[in-house]
């Protein structure tokens, strides 16, 4: 038996950043250039991923990092389908 790799898009349009979706996790803090698309977010908006363990913490380190360099928050949470959404909330 094999395993599925799912691989991350690498350009910023492979993400479809969404409005008003209401975050329902903790509030965490999380700035640069990203082939994750934190520089075109607002906040309040989000985008969602499917990942696994490995994956998730690259891209909250990612986030991590961006915020830290553009004075932008970002939080992580999974969500009730498996996945994983990515908020800007400052």
């Amino acid at each position: 038996m094999s395993a599925v790799v799912q691989k991350f898009p690498q350009q910023t349009d492979d993400f479809k950043i969404e409005k008003n979706v209401p975050f329902n996790g903790r509030i965490s803090s999380r700035k640069g250039t990203s082939k994750y698309p934190f520089q075109e977010m607002e906040v309040g908006d989000s985008f969602s991923f499917g990942a696994d363990n490995n994956d998730v913490h690259k891209i909250r380190m990612a986030a991590s990092r961006f915020g830290l360099t553009n004075g932008m928050t970002f939080s992580t949470s999974r969500q009730k389908d498996g996945t994983y959404r990515c908020w800007r909330t400052a």
